[in-house]
């Protein structure tokens, strides 16, 4: 939380106004809640970014009032002199008690800020990670989304120099890959040995010549292998360039 502009105790007036403030604000208090993030739209990154704008704009327009505050007070010395009496040294109590509260309300709207921005990055990190977990997942299946391709097995894809999508992902082995060699080269050769794996262990699972325990091992290997196959079949290596 945002260290106060004053010292607890020089101003009762600022410190009564920034701790309403802060009791009252949605921002801080509403994220530790499910449905207030929801209702109060924190609950996505756009939402976030809609109501990082809408508090930015809060703040200019309390930063507009507060510098309106020195103003009022320049026009009353004025409005003494006009009229003939001392104007006064220092602000009138009503007048510093709004610039105080004005003080308090910018600064607990950059509190909301500096909240709102923490929780965008949460997000944004959160995205990264299920991004980057997502990384041949289930292995090189060959599911790629887009046309031109911009994603193959979780791994990202641009467009090399002659227009044709390329693997873009460091975290891959298959990095710089053309997708089309990467379907012929990797794809295709990985899950033709899937496909003799299960044949062999579907095949031994039905040898009526074998064990119970051996039919029943084999069984099971084949479901492992079409359950997970990259845990039974190694991929294929990148070729050398």
């Amino acid at each position: 939380m945002k260290k106060p502009r004053y010292k607890p105790g020089t101003h009762p007036g600022y410190d009564r106004a920034l701790a309403e403030f802060r009791r009252k604000s949605q921002v801080l208090h509403g994220s530790t809640s499910i449905w207030n993030k929801e209702h109060f739209g924190m609950s996505s990154r756009g939402g976030l970014l809609a109501l990082l704008d809408e508090y930015q704009e809060r703040l200019s327009r309390a930063l507009e009032l507060l510098d309106q505050v020195p103003l009022a007070f320049e026009n009353q010395k004025l409005q003494a002199r006009r009229g003939g009496k001392q104007e006064p040294g220092e602000m009138p109590p009503e007048l510093l008690a709004e610039k105080h509260k004005l003080e308090a309300r910018a600064d607990v709207i950059l509190e909301e800020i500096a909240r709102i921005k923490e929780l965008i990055s949460e997000f944004e990190t959160r995205a990264k990670r299920e991004k980057e977990a997502m990384v041949l997942k289930f292995g090189p299946m060959g599911t790629s989304k887009g046309s031109p391709c911009t994603i193959i097995d979780g791994q990202p894809c641009g467009i090399d120099a002659e227009g044709l999508p390329r693997i873009d992902c460091p975290k891959s082995p298959f990095n710089g890959m053309r997708v089309c060699d990467y379907r012929e080269k990797i794809v295709k050769p990985w899950r033709t040995a899937i496909n003799e794996a299960y044949q062999a262990a579907y095949a031994k699972a039905n040898d009526l010549e074998a064990t119970d325990g051996a039919r029943l091992a084999a069984t099971e290997k084949a479901a492992m292998i079409l359950r997970n196959p990259s845990e039974h079949v190694p991929w294929p290596e990148k070729p050398k360039e």
